[in-house]
């Protein structure tokens, strides 16, 4: 079971100091070894948590970017950061890392309880990307098998007894039972305390041995203090994180109490609506987007997700209902058609759901949609609907001997220029409340999927409509196959006439009429009934004698489109590269690369209208890379 987390989280370990570099300010330290820290959840219950210290599973990146070195965890002001990690590093199953300590005057106190072994906890802040969940055991064990450390603390108590500031001389030890707490975030973990064997270094002669504790009845008292905790803070609904820093610090349970009251007086004094837009939105904003995922699941668009699994089963009425949920409107009373209409027609956000499904499939399904003339085209988005110039240069800039005392020559440049332009196409599509009591949404991606090949069909159309219908190039302003250009021959697929192509195409000058292009034929363009005829010529073959030999086998890659059949089908064309060549040129609206989807409520047709615009140009640049035959 894979368990994905998007929160921030800490966990502690220790710090010992004998690997101080007092002139440099760095010392080696353990910020993990991957103990397992027992944690509860109110939505997982009890479990286990493990950080896998394989290098596969732990993210090191930020670490040796310069990640800090805090107070506390502590990242509200620049000054809560003491030091920096210059280098970190896996070693077995331990994290390590050398920091180095701020020279500032406030840091100067911390570096030297370092230095005297006072400070040697530390803790590491990290970020949970995916984790696997055992639950063979009597208390489930969650292995994170991908995190990412992201800061670096030194911290009071650990959780980790493993993770302290490296000791390089062999010190005089004494077990110790150590009782560590770890700090949940975002109000997805609540801590636990374990109790771990650790081996300190003694700063003095060894002290008589600590009583014995008994680790249930710690752990059990714990459970109550933090259980208490978290329960004042729902009912006065205070923020988690204050809850969660109290459980941290070790506050008891009486005393959070009366923190958790004053917190709550302090927020009364703020704007109330502001807290509660913000709360709503982020709960919201989780909804929506796991009933998104049980669309785009149902829609064959994507994986189960672990937070769609919730809807599973759920149809779209059903979503409808928890949409006016969400919005504070009671559907109490309700029937299907007016759940329908009411949900289409609020503030909730079910039109917004089935907008983005739509959105989703019409992606989908457009990029799926085979374009031939693509390979043939250079894309260009454009900024307005205003028209783009497209200028083209030429002439001779041929180098001249520079007499002694001699001056430069001026040579002279021309240029040309033609213009294109984007138009706005559009369609509409009507999603009226049936389909949403009848949950049919294979109708409506099926729908939308026709849009997106409509407007596949539609590129295409224009794009093989310039070279079928001899459109005009913008370089010029003649039409592409005009008897000036020399880009028109005869003959059947064969050597004579491929030939007679290449020569025709190496002989293309720039439109001064002066230099050379030596465009390379790269394409072939047939209609489906040449393509047979065409598969035969490029067949390589062993010939008995040199005369037979194929000279063009495999010179031409092929592209076969049936529109060309309905302008002949014994016409073909060879098309070829040259840099500053411009054979076919398209373009979007920028920032919408494609169609795209808007939605509006009606009344009348009832249901939610949903818009497709699609903002397109296209063109011919030069004609320099074209050749047509007749076939015969």
């Amino acid at each position: 079971m894979h368990i994905m987390s998007d929160g921030l989280l800490q966990t502690r370990a220790m710090f010992a100091p004998e690997t101080i570099n007092v002139e440099e300010r760095t010392v080696e330290l353990v910020w993990s070894t991957g103990a397992q820290v027992r944690r509860a959840s109110w939505s997982r219950g009890d479990y286990i948590e493990e950080l896998s210290m394989a290098p596969g599973a732990v993210r090191m990146e930020r670490l040796n970017k310069g990640a800090p070195l805090l107070d506390a965890h502590d990242s509200f002001s620049l000054r809560s950061q003491i030091g920096v990690v210059q280098r970190a590093w896996l070693d077995g199953n331990q994290g390590r890392a050398l920091v180095k300590f701020s020279r500032r005057d406030d840091v100067e106190p911390i570096f030297q309880d370092v230095q005297d072994g006072i400070y040697r906890n530390v803790s590491v802040g990290y970020k949970v990307h995916k984790t696997e969940r055992d639950e063979t055991g009597a208390v489930p064990v969650e292995r994170a098998v991908d995190w990412e450390p992201y800061e670096l603390s030194l911290v009071p108590i650990p959780a980790d007894a493993g993770a302290q500031v490296r000791s390089e001389e062999p010190p005089a030890t004494q077990p110790e039972k150590e009782r560590s707490m770890t700090l949940p975030v975002d109000g997805v973990q609540a801590p636990e305390p374990t109790t771990q064997e650790t081996v300190t270094r003694a700063a003095a002669p060894v002290a008589p041995a600590a009583p014995v504790v008994n680790a249930d009845e710690v752990r059990a008292e714990e459970r109550r203090r933090t259980a208490g905790i978290l329960d004042a803070a729902r009912k006065l609904k205070v923020g988690d994180e204050l809850a969660h820093q109290l459980i941290a610090d070790g506050v008891s349970l009486d005393e959070a109490r009366l923190q958790l009251i004053d917190a709550k007086a302090q927020d009364e004094q703020r704007t109330p609506a502001q807290s509660r837009v913000e709360v709503t939105k982020d709960h919201g904003q989780k909804r929506f987007d796991a009933k998104l995922e049980h669309l785009k699941f149902r829609s064959n668009l994507g994986d189960m997700t672990d937070a769609a699994r919730e809807y599973r089963g759920s149809t779209l009425l059903d979503m409808a209902r928890e949409s006016l949920d969400l919005a504070g409107i009671s559907h109490r009373g309700m029937d299907k058609s007016e759940i329908a209409v009411r949900a289409m027609h609020s503030t909730s956000d079910f039109p917004l759901l089935m907008a983005s499904i739509q959105r989703v499939t019409l992606k989908a399904a457009y990029a799926e949609e085979q374009q031939t003339w693509r390979p043939l085209a250079e894309q260009r988005n454009l900024p307005d609907f205003r028209e783009m110039k497209e200028i083209e240069v030429g002439g001779q800039m041929l180098p001249e001997e520079i007499k002694e005392g001699g001056e430069y020559k001026t040579g002279t440049i021309q240029e040309q220029q033609g213009s294109w332009s984007l138009t706005e196409y559009g369609k509409k599509l009507v999603i009226g409340r049936r389909l949403i009591i009848n949950d049919n949404l294979g109708y409506i991606t099926r729908a939308v999927q026709v849009l997106a090949r409509g407007v596949a069909t539609f590129e295409a159309n224009q794009m093989w409509g310039l070279i079928t219908g001899n459109a005009k190039c913008m370089s010029d302003g003649l039409a592409l196959f005009h008897a000036s250009h020399n880009n028109t021959g005869t003959g059947v697929i064969g050597e004579t006439a491929i030939s007679a192509a290449r020569q025709a195409m190496r002989n293309q000058k720039d439109f001064t009429g002066k230099n050379p292009l030596y465009v390379v034929p790269q394409y072939i363009l047939l209609p489906t009934t040449l393509e047979t005829a065409f598969d035969k010529f490029n067949a390589t073959i062993t010939p008995n004698q040199t005369s037979s030999v194929n000279i063009f086998s495999g010179y031409l890659q092929k592209i076969v489109e049936p529109r060309l059949d309905a302008s002949s089908t014994a016409q073909f064309y060879i098309t070829g590269n040259y840099p500053g060549v411009t054979k076919l040129i398209y373009g979007y609206l920028e920032g919408e690369a494609g169609p795209t989807i808007e939605s509006e409520i009606k009344r009348d047709p009832d249901g939610i209208v949903t818009y497709l615009r699609h903002d397109f140009g296209c063109a011919i640049g030069q004609h320099q890379g074209f050749y047509r035959s007749t076939g015969a």
